[in-house]
Formats: structure tokens, sequence, C-alpha cells
């Protein structure tokens, strides 16, 4: 157990997000993006769903926690704080996903493009 521990350790590396007291290991492989290049990616990101729909984006509070790649795998986590008093969450996030798929059918039009979703949880939390 301590070897399989030592390889883990050697092969990743732990970051923390104190703002939502949150850790995660990423492996070596990934090369992290400093915080305007991950602010720049959101921007774009953005950018790119505001002109192609008649959806406007407030992200004037969202945080990006990390934002990483190792050749064509991404992995980011950004957060938005979400108020249930103005609208329902799950309702919001079902229409995120149909959006972001008709989107990228649109944007990529010869792409093959399927989705999947399932629900894991870490730390007591649930991650979709």
């Amino acid at each position: 157990m301590l070897i399989c521990n030592t390889i883990i350790a050697q092969n990743s590396r732990q970051f923390f997000f104190q703002k939502i007291n949150w850790a995660i290991d990423l492996s070596n492989d990934f090369i992290v993006s400093d915080s305007n290049s991950g602010r720049a990616i959101l921007n774009e990101g953005v950018d790119s769903i505001e002109s192609k729909s008649d959806i406007k984006l407030d992200t004037s509070e969202t945080i990006v926690l990390i934002v990483a790649n190792k050749d064509e795998n991404y992995f980011s986590a950004i957060i938005t704080p979400f108020d249930t008093k103005v609208s329902n969450w799950f309702e919001e996030h079902e229409d995120l996903k149909i959006n972001t798929y008709q989107l990228m059918n649109q944007s990529v039009p010869n792409a093959i493009v399927d989705t999947s979703s399932s629900k894991v949880q870490i730390d007591g939390l649930v991650f979709e």
C-alpha cells in the first residue's frame, strides 16, 4: 500500500481550493493554465455561445478554479453562485446541457456529437 501511495503521489499534484474547501489530485501530465489564460478560455466560450445563439451569459461572479490540458484532454473546474430564489437549478442545468449540445452540433456540423452524463459523489458532494 505504501508503494502505491508513493507512486500516485509522484505522478500527480494536489490542488486545494480554499474558497470551496475542495482538493483534487491532477496527473503531472496535465499542463495547468494560469488564471489569466483560464479566464480567457472562459471568455472565448462565452463569446462563442453568445454569437451563435440568443443567450446572454453573466459571468461576473464566475470563478475559474483551474484549467488544464494534456494533448486533446481538457480538465476545468469553474463555479458560479446560483440563487435558487431566482430559478430552479435542475431546470437550468437541463437547459444548459441541451443548449451546449445544440451549440456544438451547429458549430461543428460534420462532427459526430453525442452526450452522456452521470452522477458521482465525491466527499459527500454530488457531481454530474
